[in-house]
């Protein structure tokens, strides 16, 4: 008896410790899910020819986040045609054939207006497409008919949203908080493009990183700092259009005896020592080269006329052709000592076919090779080292894949040049480690990272006082983001501060209230008329990590003259009656502050107001929400033909097992919903494309409700006396289910007959799959 008690007492102590580490796991797991929910940074490499996207994949590791078509890069193409929307590959394989409706290298012309000279360089790309003026100055497309127009920041913005929807579904949770990747020399105009055109999507974008910056923190990264070396590292890019070489110091942690190392910072600090950049040396200015040999070859060969240049229909497909020949021609002879060319289309119903040598590519395009390793010289004479303090010089970017470039550097550098990092990916991922620094929900250990942007501002102020300061240098060349410059003037009324760089009038810093500010304070009726008075607006600048300027504090600050005057005796005797009194008189400086408003507007080009931005946001969310109803549509309808085959064949009319569930009025009625259906799907309402989601589940339902109905009517039968039937729905039950079933994507529920070896599985669409229904 003692025994089954003892027993008994410890199985129960035995459930009761079972049930505490159920709900402490069911605990852990919703907190670690609520975390992973919240973790919602991406870095973002935007690049001429491709996109790459990384972030948190599942909440664990960070990786590159596949898309759609499961690749690790997207094609950087976008564009419409008869109402659809179509980026990546296929955009890119529309290209050809539409090359006015796709579109390539939007970030080349985000923030850039279309009269000026980044546009002009823009179009020496040859690229097909022909953007147009837009409002405010700015680069527009219009894909005319049904497609529409749409301005530059909004296609920006498109992409931006197809990397959270690729994220999204990749395993990244809320993708909304971005690092995206930008070349050095991008003006103010193109920062602050970037980050309207994430606004427009609902995403805030915590930093614009220079790629190469990045690919040198992801360096750092993988090797987990340095311990306590210094290192110099030269990072090659380059890219499809232009070429960045970066110089950077990692040094150990600053060890302090009174103060802890931040675990963000405990890999040492990743300092830009130098940035050179060559604008138009990349990939593109080889095809171009070679694509104009190719040309002239087939000019005098064939008698045609040039393609490049052309502004037709046929020139701009021959010249797309042409191009997509002549890059495919550089990838081979990496790898090939010569390859067959063929141009498909480079004269109307005529294609053009030749060879071409890796000693003819080197040769013809001399004057591009000869410039490769200045690039490299120039950065290193702006960091003012030598290349014997380099200790790691890493190639980055597709056309760095070339034989003659790597050679050259190698021989410039007098050792091979390291490829240790995929050349593809490392800038993504470096964004997206940078842009975990800003994330609540993950510890992520990094460097402190010292970075520079390539302006040199000065200012004036309008109107101007009596006494005028004239231009004025703001921040020092090459400023590091994150410093700061606070700028005091003596006014007493609103004033403007003009900003200008280089290239000239970049914005404008309103200040206002500044009088009705002074009036607070007592500063016109001062309690006590003082030569000290006085008074100074002082307006603090920070410069962010998007290399644009924010105004951090304004304020206006009143020093003043205080009577503090007090009453002390003057002579003490044992007779308290015969105590006097003096009067000590004092005069104590005191401050008072008041804030002032104070906003940047950068006016090159102005920013969206806030009514086109409201009409830019709905264009887009309306695009998305119709794209998204017709997702929907497209899934109902896939999921009613495969249930009508299934219905059709193996499921009911041609199953012998099934067909024994029906009376032959019931097959009848069945036979004729079908037949009803399919033509509905073929002749009627379900053939249009505005047919929604909804018409298509209800015909569904219309067919279920018939097979279901007599299912469940012959288990509450019996079965017809059967031994062993069952209807298996649990979702842990599983069987082969038809083919098209597989090709709909459904779960299936299974039907067991034991006295008959058919088994066959009824698929149902996704949402009835939790319901449990046949």
């Amino acid at each position: 008896m003692c025994i089954t008690v003892a027993y008994l007492f410890a199985v129960a102590c035995l459930r009761l410790v079972k049930d505490m580490i159920l709900v402490s796991l069911c605990a852990f797991l919703t907190l670690l899910r609520g975390a992973v929910v919240s973790a919602d940074v991406l870095g973002i490499d935007l690049g001429s020819d491709f996109l790459e996207v990384a972030g948190p994949v599942n909440g664990m590791n960070v990786d590159i986040v596949l898309n759609e078509q499961s690749h690790r890069k997207t094609d950087n193409y976008i564009g419409f045609r008869n109402g659809e929307r179509f980026v990546g590959a296929q955009a890119k394989s529309l290209a050809a054939r539409f090359p006015v409706n796709m579109v390539a290298m939007v970030n080349h012309l985000v923030g850039v207006k279309f009269n000026s000279s980044d546009f002009e360089a823009f179009e020496k790309l040859e690229l097909e497409f022909e953007p147009h003026p837009g409002e405010r100055g700015v680069v527009g497309f219009s894909f005319g008919g049904q497609d529409g127009s749409y301005t530059v920041e909004e296609v920006y913005a498109m992409l931006l949203h197809y990397c959270r929807s690729i994220s999204i579904k990749g395993g990244v949770p809320n993708p909304k908080n971005l690092v995206i990747t930008i070349p050095y020399h991008s003006s103010l105009a193109v920062r602050q493009a970037i980050l309207e055109s994430a606004r427009l999507v609902n995403m805030s974008t915590f930093g614009l990183m220079h790629s190469t910056t990045a690919t040198a923190l992801y360096y750092g990264i993988r090797r987990r700092g340095f311990g306590n070396k210094t290192v110099h590292l030269l990072v090659y890019d380059m890219g499809s259009t232009h070429t960045e070489v970066g110089v950077y110091k990692f040094s150990p942690p600053e060890e302090r005896p009174d103060k802890k190392v931040k675990n963000l910072d405990s890999f040492g600090t990743l300092a830009t020592l130098a940035i050179a950049s060559d604008r138009f040396l990349g990939g593109r200015a080889f095809d171009l080269c070679i694509a104009k040999v190719i040309e002239a070859e087939a000019v005098s060969k064939m008698n045609i006329t040039n393609v490049m240049g052309g502004r037709t229909t046929s020139q701009r497909k021959a010249r797309f052709s042409l191009l997509r020949a002549a890059k495919k021609t550089r990838e081979v002879l990496s790898a090939n000592s010569k390859t067959p060319v063929t141009v498909e289309g480079i004269a109307p119903e005529r294609d053009f076919s030749t060879e071409f040598t890796r000693s003819d590519f080197e040769e013809k395009c001399a004057d591009l090779f000869q410039r490769v390793p200045k690039v490299a010289e120039r950065a290193l004479s702006i960091s003012g080292l030598s290349l014997k303090d380099i200790d790691a010089f890493e190639m980055m970017g597709g056309a760095s894949r070339t034989p003659k470039i790597l050679r050259d550097l190698s021989q410039f550098w007098g050792k091979d040049v390291y490829r240790t990092l995929n050349s593809d990916e490392s800038a993504a991922m470096g964004a997206a480690f940078y842009a975990l620094r800003f994330s609540s929900h993950y510890r992520s250990r990094s460097f402190r990272i010292v970075e520079r942007a390539p302006f040199a501002f000065s200012f004036t102020v309008s109107p101007s006082s009596s006494n005028p300061i004239g231009a004025m240098r703001m921040l020092a060349e090459n400023p590091v983001i994150g410093s700061r410059r606070s700028i005091t003037l003596n006014r007493t009324s609103d004033f403007t501060i003009n900003l200008f760089d280089l290239s000239g009038h970049v914005g404008d810093i309103v200040v206002t209230n500044v009088n009705q500010s002074l009036d607070k304070l007592g500063f016109f009726k001062p309690d006590l008329q003082h030569p000290n008075n006085s008074h100074i607006v002082r307006i603090q600048l920070y410069f962010n990590e998007s290399g644009l300027m924010d105004v951090e504090e304004a304020d206006v600050v009143y020093r003043y003259a205080a009577n503090v005057s007090s009453i002390v005796k003057a002579n003490v005797t044992s007779n308290e009656t015969n105590t006097s009194y003096k009067v000590e008189y004092a005069v104590k400086m005191k401050i008072r502050t008041a804030p002032l408003q104070a906003s940047i507007i950068f006016t090159d080009p102005a920013p969206l107001s806030a009514e086109e931005f409201r009409k830019s946001r709905d264009k887009i969310s309306q695009l998305l929400e119709k794209e998204r109803r017709k997702h929907e549509a497209a899934t109902a309808k896939n999921n009613l033909e495969a249930y009508l085959y299934w219905a059709k064949t193996e499921g009911a009319l041609e199953n012998e097992t099934a067909l024994s569930y029906f009376t032959s009025e019931e097959v009848n009625e069945l036979r004729n919903t079908l037949a009803a259906v399919q033509e509905w799907l073929e002749d009627g309402e379900g053939s249009y494309d505005s047919c929604g989601a909804e018409e298509y589940e209800k015909k569904l339902q219309e067919i279920k409700t018939i097979v279901v109905k007599q299912y469940k009517r012959d288990l509450s039968n019996g079965g017809d006396n059967r031994t062993s039937e069952s209807v298996v729905t649990d979702n842990n039950t599983t069987n082969e289910a038809s083919d098209a079933g597989e090709s709909a994507g459904n779960e299936t529920a299974i039907l067991e007959n034991s006295s008959s070896s058919d088994q066959k599985s009824v698929p149902h669409s996704r949402d009835d799959a939790s319901k449990g229904d046949l």
